[in-house]
């Protein structure tokens, strides 16, 4: 397996771990919260989503360049 091809593998499995953590540390911080909250924490981490994919895309570019 190649260099370029391993550290992809490492930051996907780094952001995919990162992601169950948040879930889990989300899931026992919604248990006293009041209604409605799971539907706005969809909203902030849909935010957080487009905003990570927006920059990802934008280091993407510069380094190609």
């Amino acid at each position: 397996m190649d260099r370029r091809r391993l550290i992809m593998f490492l930051k996907i499995l780094v952001f995919l771990l990162i992601l169950m953590v948040m879930v889990f540390c989300i899931g026992i911080w919604e248990e006293g919260a009041k209604r409605g909250f799971a539907g706005m924490m969809f909203y902030v981490g849909l935010l957080f989503g487009m905003a990570g994919m927006y920059m990802a895309m934008k280091r993407e570019s510069n380094l190609k360049s």
